[in-house]
């Protein structure tokens, strides 16, 4: 599954690296981040890596399957993980990119947790429902935040980005306005006595 909003697969890091560890968010040195920011794009892809480092991208879609990949590479070769375990070198990637509307500042959020998992495709899901009432140029203004999260080793934190407003985008630098809380959808006449009682009323027939 992946999900773009906006033109994101020129290359997958763009600007600077947002982590999550241990319930914060920072960047890469460390430096917190701006508590709200503008999510411009997700997307999926598969890296290869190899000494802590990737050394293989794929950004197309489809993507390929990941366990077709890492077959071919023989279990000898792959890496041990933290439990001294091989570890398969390819992994799926969840991709944001978020914008600082302040510092013009970009930031990329990417990782192959599970927790990741949820919070990308939650807010994926989110963002494509909007843009179906709204138009491509509906983007949200997101909170970083976490979520608990049970997991094999007890209750952890993963990431959430929660939605707190809804920003319309217009095209070729338009005019950059909030989206108004407009009913959707046309409305439905609510239901008569007759048609709640299935249309008999057997008493008074």
């Amino acid at each position: 599954m992946s999900n773009t909003i906006a033109n994101t697969k020129k290359r997958l890091l763009q600007g600077t690296i947002a982590r999550f560890v241990d319930g914060k968010w920072a960047d890469s040195t460390g430096a917190v981040l701006p508590e709200k920011l503008i999510a411009l794009g997700t997307t999926e892809a598969l890296q290869c890596w190899s000494d802590g480092k990737p050394t293989d991208t794929i950004t197309e879609h489809p993507l390929p399957n990941i366990d077709d990949l890492n077959g071919q590479i023989p279990v000898e070769e792959w890496e041990k993980g933290p439990d001294g375990k091989p570890r398969a070198p390819w992994v799926h990637q969840y991709v944001v990119y978020l914008f600082d509307p302040v510092s013009a500042e970009t930031y990329t959020y990417l990782n192959s947790t599970f927790g990741a998992k949820i919070a990308v495709e939650r807010l994926a899901e989110r963002v494509a429902n909007m843009q179906r009432l709204r138009g491509d140029g509906a983007l949200p203004v997101v909170k970083l935040d976490s979520r608990p999260m049970k997991t094999r080793f007890g209750t952890k934190s993963r990431p959430e980005f929660t939605i707190v407003e809804w920003r319309k985008f217009g095209s070729n630098g338009g005019e950059v306005k909030a989206i108004e809380h407009k009913p959707v959808g046309k409305p439905v006449a609510p239901p008569t006595a007759a048609e709640e009682l299935n249309d008999e009323i057997p008493w008074l027939a």
